[in-house]
């Protein structure tokens, strides 16, 4: 008969793979649980269990959480970024997977936003010919922000829906 310790080893080993949001989960401002959960981490690691990252972050933005996981060498497998928008691969980090707003919804949400006088903060993936991500914030107007949640810079520019790339 197996204890309860080997059953749940024995359990632990079916699993292949964890998903993991960043914020809330992994970094928590009102608490500093994030080297606790390297902890557990290391021991899924070490069970062959892998693990990616799911986040409404961007790339730049998620960056530095993959970074400090690849400190005790767990690399994530493919990272899930802009809330499902964007699927890179794990080891080159290269864009496997790509959804853009349609123009015409995009050009409506942005008419609302005006609308609601509400600062609209549009963003860009595009990829090269590396296949690696090319983010960009715009806004348009005055005032607003000059740089975003990520730390990434805001690109200024008279009409949002003017302009030629996907959101």
């Amino acid at each position: 008969m197996l204890t309860p310790e080997l059953k749940d080893l024995d359990l632990l080993r079916k699993i292949r793979m964890v998903v993991m949001d960043i914020d809330g989960t992994l970094v928590d401002p009102e608490r500093d649980n994030f080297h606790n959960v390297l902890g557990y981490l290391w021991k899924l690691r070490r069970l062959g269990i892998g693990f990616t990252l799911a986040t409404g972050r961007t790339y730049q933005g998620a960056l530095a959480t993959a970074r400090d996981l690849e400190t005790i060498r767990m690399k994530t497998r493919a990272m899930i970024i802009y809330n499902g928008a964007v699927v890179l691969s794990g080891g080159e980090r290269t864009v496997m997977v790509r959804h853009a707003l349609e123009p015409s919804a995009a050009a409506a949400v942005i008419r609302r936003f005006r609308e609601l006088s509400c600062v609209t903060l549009a963003y860009a993936c595009d990829t090269g010919f590396d296949l690696t991500p090319h983010e960009t914030v715009y806004t348009e107007g005055e005032g607003g922000p000059t740089q975003e949640f990520n730390g990434m810079p805001v690109v200024r520019v008279p009409d949002l829906t003017e302009l030629k790339t996907e959101f």
